[in-house]
């Protein structure tokens, strides 16, 4: 049942996570929520077991291919600027385990057809399954998340997010500690 809770939890916090400096997305991504997801879902996503995935899994040269160069590096996040995207990503040892997609002009929103076309491109050939309203799973253990009020899609592996809540966790515990 923990495990449940601190997947819930960190859904709701990584939507917190800051992407400060570059542009209005950047309050935008601030301020974000996460749609209110069941304890099911997480519990369905949190048994798949994690493989390496297409763009998941890269390395920080191949982002820099794909994307260019970095905009920003910080608190564990790189992030990137192609077309009209802002594109944060956060590495496990050298692999990418976690994306998050923003528009960067405040009143564009992802299309369906856009949706479709980051979750194949990140999903390596994995046929991606609705779990409930804004939220998808893959058999191989990747999930993902959209936002739409703040449109941000997230892509993570399960060792990508009990990762992150692991990390935020110590940060916590740490600026708590002696009181």
């Amino acid at each position: 049942m923990a495990r449940k809770s601190n997947a819930i939890l960190f859904l709701r916090a990584s939507a917190k996570r800051t992407c400060r400096g570059i542009g209005k997305q950047g309050q935008k991504m601030k301020n974000q929520s996460v749609v209110k997801i069941t304890p099911i879902a997480i519990s369905l996503l949190m048994i798949l077991s994690g493989i390496s995935f297409a763009r998941i899994g890269e390395t920080l040269d191949e982002c820099k291919k794909r994307y260019g160069e970095p905009v920003k590096a910080e608190e564990g996040f790189t992030y990137f600027r192609k077309a009209d995207l802002i594109i944060q990503v956060s590495f496990f040892k050298t692999n990418v385990d976690f994306i998050r997609f923003a528009k960067s002009k405040d009143d564009e929103h992802f299309t369906d057809n856009e949706i479709k076309l980051l979750l194949d491109a990140n999903g390596a050939g994995a046929k991606w399954e609705d779990i409930q309203s804004n939220l998808w799973g893959t058999k191989s253990g990747l999930f993902a998340t959209i936002d739409q009020k703040n449109q941000n899609l997230t892509l993570a592996t399960k060792e990508g997010f009990e990762r992150l809540m692991s990390e935020k966790k110590e940060k916590e515990d740490k600026s708590l500690e002696g009181f």
